[in-house]
């Protein structure tokens, strides 16, 4: 797979790095996935116990169901969970008819304004089918790790090591929801190799997936000759030959469907 050698930095141990932070500012730095995840199979009502039908973030601070004001770290800090509109498109459970037709799905497609959740949505999706994480891998329908995916963004991350901030967003938000093994976190983002584009993901279990970045304005060549588990497009591809190569790649094997994202 020719990844670029690097010097490996020094790093801090597991407890090294629980020391340096607070209770919750660790939890929230290394569990925030997981907390995600684990929000995605709580009823809704435990998280937002008030009466708006799709409440912003604030309304529903100001009315925390049972599940997101219980057993939290600090007062002031809100757990991470998924909004009303995240979790119909990655676990509607609480939806009977929708989650039939779901739950066998392999293409997802959501289609929403700015700031709506979309690239978190799309990132955390993925995100948790690398770490074993997501309910349907629990149920068995879904593959779980090690995972080789593709993830097709407008911007390809830097070649050079950058300020996080000044990346490609798709990169920050899986650096945002990930823990970073670098910084001494047993499981999450073990590597990014800035030359190759390439993401290792660890999970608990020390299996290792694998993430290609990929950009919509590549030549076509960059998406052909390989078998993947999972594409995550964020933003419309436009590029019918783009689409038509990323679904050569997805078609179904074994037990498993194989699964398509487009934001």
């Amino acid at each position: 797979m020719g990844m670029e050698s690097m010097t490996e930095k020094p790093k801090l141990t597991y407890e090294q790095a629980k020391k340096t932070m607070t209770h919750y500012e660790w939890s929230l730095k290394n569990e925030k996935i997981l907390w995600f995840a684990k929000s995605l199979s709580v009823p809704w009502k435990h998280i937002y116990a008030g009466e708006q039908e799709n409440p912003d973030f604030e309304e529903i601070k100001s009315h925390p169901g049972e599940w997101l004001a219980k057993n939290w770290l600090h007062p002031r800090v809100i757990k991470p969970f998924a909004h009303i509109q995240q979790r119909r498109f990655l676990y509607p459970w609480e939806h009977p008819e929708l989650f039939e037709r779901w739950k066998s799905a392999s293409n997802f497609c959501w289609f929403a304004g700015n700031r709506g959740g979309k690239s978190v949505a799309g990132e955390n999706f993925a995100s948790m089918l690398a770490i074993g994480k997501h309910p349907l891998q629990d149920k068995g329908l879904k593959k779980k790790p090690p995972l080789h995916g593709w993830i097709i963004s407008p911007n390809l991350p830097s070649e050079s090591e950058v300020p996080r901030g000044e990346d490609a967003p798709i990169l920050k938000k899986f650096y945002e929801w990930l823990p970073d093994m670098e910084t001494g976190a047993p499981w999450g983002i073990r590597k990014f190799y800035r030359k190759d584009k390439i993401m290792s993901i660890m999970d608990m279990e020390k299996n290792e997936s694998v993430f290609n970045f990929k950009s919509l304005d590549q030549d076509i060549n960059k998406f052909k000759s390989e078998d993947i588990d999972v594409a995550l497009l964020d933003e419309d591809p436009k590029s019918r030959p783009i689409f038509n190569e990323v679904t050569m790649r997805l078609i179904d094997y074994g037990t498993y469907s194989r699964l398509r994202f487009c934001f």
